[in-house]
């Protein structure tokens, strides 16, 4: 399975040549991608009606799948009707070090992965 993209977003199952198109709704600045182990760490995807949740994964440097609980969920902006897709993650079992989360989304037979990287600091 080949990975697409830059920076702390990744799309499985991309191809070299596919076309991704992001609408971007709202940005929220952080100084960076890093966080404290007393925090926690939520992931939003705006997505079309037709989408639908799956799973959600949390991964180590490696890409291995970690024993800590994502909760997929979604929302709906009551002002716009913007849907999203949401995954929350706890930080607190985690050592310091680097961390993905995997989150799946369907439509009919299409599944996306969406991964967002970050940091734990110490």
């Amino acid at each position: 399975m080949s990975a697409a993209g830059t920076g702390p977003v990744r799309v499985r199952g991309a191809r070299p040549g596919d076309a991704l198109v992001v609408d971007v709704l709202e940005v929220v600045p952080a100084a960076d991608f890093s966080f404290s182990r007393s925090e926690r760490l939520r992931v939003e995807v705006p997505v079309g009606n037709a989408v639908k949740p799956g799973d959600g994964r949390l991964l180590d440097r490696t890409g291995q799948p970690l024993k800590v609980p994502v909760a997929v969920a979604e929302r709906v902006d009551q002002e716009s009707g913007q849907r999203w897709i949401t995954a929350d993650v706890t930080l607190a079992p985690l050592a310091a070090g680097d961390y993905a989360v995997e989150l799946t989304t369907s439509s009919g037979s299409d599944t996306t992965h969406v991964i967002a990287a970050f940091r734990v600091r110490r």
